[in-house]
């Protein structure tokens, strides 16, 4: 085992914290977001990780990285929903059955 080399990152320069922190401000982000796009849409899922990769772009360090992370799991969580044909309701998950 000596010869591996242990990374205390998981992804690309993304730490445990920013990544928990990330998906903790998800439904903060689901909530903010659906008042104004929706929620469970493909167009919701769009306009969620176009805000994700602005956010990410124009806000540094590890605050940019937990809102892109909540905003975009976010979205590609209501892009999944639209491809599945699920439907889901503003509030949230509530309504969605698996």
């Amino acid at each position: 085992m000596s010869d591996i080399d242990v990374n205390p990152n998981i992804v690309g320069g993304l730490d445990a914290l920013t990544l928990v922190a990330g998906m903790a401000g998800k439904p903060i982000a689901e909530s903010l977001f659906s008042k104004f796009v929706g929620n469970g849409t493909m167009i919701s899922g769009a306009a969620k990780i176009v805000a994700a990769v602005a956010v990410n772009k124009f806000v540094p360090g590890k605050v940019g990285n937990i809102g892109a992370i909540a905003i975009g799991a976010d979205g590609a969580e209501d892009l999944i929903i639209a491809f599945s044909g699920k439907n889901v309701t503003a509030q949230g998950n509530s309504g969605v059955d698996f």
